[in-house]
């Protein structure tokens, strides 16, 4: 016999599937989030263990005054001990999401507004990389080491489209200043479940004694091609 079933049984499973690929969405995203917490945790670790001194921006969502102004603290916390201290070398770590957003290089933030909104919203609250690059110039005269751990793919996804080239194509190198991005213009970069498979290599490799910036980058770049 041939089972009949109405439209509401039908209806029933369609939003009971629908909801079991919200939630498989919502426990990617969350993963995603928390490798990029780890990546930074670990990292700014890895730092301190060497004798730097390190200023902490963590965007886990749980900022309760808001990821933008927190993260604006913490970076003119960075930028006045850059002043201060007179230090050599000054470095940024970001492992997150970037996006081209009208000719910009931003850090996407877990309070960015969506490009859908506008795309000057957007920028408004998201890090533009320029910007804080020609901050960290004007407040001293220090080696700036900049380490993108994020995708570089056309801009269109969940916040909307941003531009038409990858995060990164258009950073103005300053001044006695050092890019090392995780993947290839226009690609995406691996997520992984701890750590992602560059800053776990990144990690493994910063504590080698001797070791010169660039062979430290090669050796990276060397290891995610095999």
């Amino acid at each position: 016999t041939n089972e009949m079933v109405n439209d509401h049984e039908i209806m029933q499973r369609a939003y009971a599937h629908a909801n079991e690929v919200v939630e498989q969405a919502n426990v990617q995203a969350q993963a995603i989030v928390d490798a990029a917490v780890n990546d930074a945790t670990e990292f700014a670790d890895k730092l301190e263990q060497l004798g730097y001194s390190v200023v902490r921006s963590i965007d886990d969502g749980h900022n309760q005054e808001g990821t933008y102004k927190h993260v604006l603290e913490k970076q003119q916390i960075f930028l006045d001990k850059i002043l201060e201290d007179k230090v050599d070398v000054a470095l940024v770590y970001f492992a997150g999401h970037g996006l081209m957003i009208n000719k910009e290089d931003c850090l996407i933030l877990s309070d960015t507004d969506s490009c859908k909104d506008g795309i000057v919203k957007a920028r408004g609250n998201s890090i533009n990389l320029n910007e804080l690059c020609k901050d960290m110039n004007a407040n001293g005269d220090q080696m700036n080491l900049l380490i993108m751990d994020a995708c570089r793919v056309k801009a269109e996804n969940d916040r909307g489209w941003a531009g038409n080239d990858g995060f990164g194509s258009y950073t103005k190198l300053p001044f006695q200043s050092f890019f090392a991005f995780s993947t290839s213009p226009e690609t995406s970069a691996s997520d992984g479940s701890i750590h992602s498979p560059y800053t776990q290599l990144l990690l493994d490799k910063v504590m080698e004694k001797d070791l010169p910036i660039e062979s430290l980058f090669k050796s990276i770049r060397y290891e995610l091609r095999k």
